[in-house]
């Protein structure tokens, strides 16, 4: 199993780091992709579907795509 540390310390010293966009979407999107491509199959994607971890729901999915857009749209201001 890779360190998931490692890969990120990988994406911060790698050139990878200069093409990704701040404040967007796309950009956590990217860096999720790099981060966790191979271990989940939705990595890199707004996830489709609800997961949770130890009793913990991570946000709802339904809500997921428009929470992202309205965060987005804040940091654009």
């Amino acid at each position: 199993m890779v360190l998931y540390t490692t890969k990120a310390y990988a994406l911060f010293e790698s050139s990878f780091i200069n093409n990704i966009e701040v404040r967007t979407t796309k950009g956590i999107q990217q860096i999720h992709g790099y981060l966790f491509g191979g271990l989940y199959d939705f990595a890199g994607q707004i996830r489709q579907k609800n997961i949770s971890k130890g009793g913990l729901q991570f946000a709802v999915s339904h809500f997921l795509g428009d929470t992202l857009e309205q965060i987005e749209s804040t940091l654009k201001h």
